[in-house]
């Protein structure tokens, strides 16, 4: 089995210790610095896990995990914190998260979770997820009828990139960019893209849809569209 790396992000400087001494009794190679996973991301190096402490976030969470997802596409994000309500669960799943573990379930579940989501599933309880994906179910034959550039704007989407960031990465208009997801939504039907961001989620879950696009267009943003940089805040783009 392949060595996981994780990077220990926004974290109380406190708990650091007892986290990289849990995660590397258990042959778990930890960045506990924020420079150095911003340093991997500038090497195209990804981590398989990064650890995020909501409890120490000075920013808003949907803004870092953009960025977090500019800067490692390829990671999985799980999330540290006391007790959420249900609602904040979800936003967590809207939001791309794979995990959320309380603080003092940490000692106890903390590697099972990573371990979880590094085979691509989740670590929420069971019934979030249901809730969640509830109503995303659509016939087969209406996920196999997009185009390979639909599919990418697709997994774009999961990416919670905006129309505009999107005809960045693609090289084309926000028009054009507007006009497929038009089609999706015909096709889908559905009426915005959070709808097809948990129908393509609630598939995944059950295996039926994966996103071979067979296209090489770059999946990597300019740094000037980063709207939340390590660090700093600044205000994120609509």
């Amino acid at each position: 089995m392949e060595q996981i790396a994780v990077g220990l992000a926004q974290q109380n400087p406190l708990a650091i210790p007892t986290l990289e001494r849990l995660l590397r009794q258990n042959n778990i190679i930890v960045h506990s610095n924020e420079g150095v996973l911003l340093r991997k991301a500038a090497a195209g190096v990804a981590v398989s896990v990064v650890i995020l402490d909501v409890g120490a976030l000075s920013v808003p969470l949907r803004g870092y995990i953009q960025n977090l997802r500019h800067l490692q596409p390829g990671s999985k994000i799980l999330l540290l914190g006391n007790n959420p309500t249900d609602s904040s669960l979800l936003l967590m799943l809207e939001f791309g998260v794979h995990g959320f573990v309380r603080y003092v379930d940490a000692k106890r579940s903390l590697l099972k979770a990573i371990y979880v989501i590094v085979r691509n599933e989740l670590w929420f309880p069971a019934k979030i997820v249901n809730q969640f994906t509830a109503g995303a179910k659509q016939p087969k034959e209406r996920w196999k009828s997009l185009t390979a550039r639909e599919r990418l704007i697709v997994r774009l989407l999961e990416k919670r990139l905006s129309n505009k960031e999107i005809a960045v990465l693609l090289n084309v208009s926000e028009n054009t960019i507007k006009f497929h997801l038009a089609n999706l939504f015909r096709k889908l039907e559905v009426h915005d893209r959070q709808s097809v961001i948990i129908a393509a989620f609630s598939r995944k879950l059950r295996g039926e849809f994966n996103h071979q696009t067979g296209e090489t267009s770059p999946l990597t943003l300019p740094s000037h569209s980063y709207g939340v940089q390590f660090g700093h805040r600044r205000r994120s783009p609509d």
